[in-house]
């Protein structure tokens, strides 16, 4: 998974790959389909797959992709609003360097 890519691509190109296989007769079991994802996610993703690990059954793949896409949505939501408060801080640090620059112009012209 490469960093423009997001969860449901990454998935159906697995999904086709596991599909073009079946189509000559190689069957991939389930653990492996679900390892190679895991070990396809970006290492930013390394503590939710530590996550994964300790789920008592191994996931299926469409449970993986579940989780995935949950877990896409969570850090999208994340860097959404800490986004937002670096916009918040920003105006207010813009603000009020604008109010002391303007107190000093007013002190040094005698106001």
């Amino acid at each position: 998974m490469t960093k423009e890519d997001i969860v449901a691509s990454f998935f159906v190109r697995i999904a086709r790959l596991r599909d073009e296989l079946q189509a000559i007769d190689e069957i991939v079991p389930e653990k492996e389909l679900v390892i190679t994802a895991l070990l396809g996610l970006p290492t930013s993703w390394s503590a939710f797959s530590l996550g994964l690990n300790n789920w008592k059954e191994t996931a299926t793949f469409e449970q993986l992709w579940d989780a995935c896409s949950q877990e896409e949505v969570r850090i999208s939501l994340v860097i959404n609003k800490e986004n937002e408060e670096e916009k918040v801080s920003n105006a207010y640090f813009a603000h009020h360097k604008n109010k002391r620059s303007f107190k000093k112009t007013k002190w040094r012209e005698g106001r």
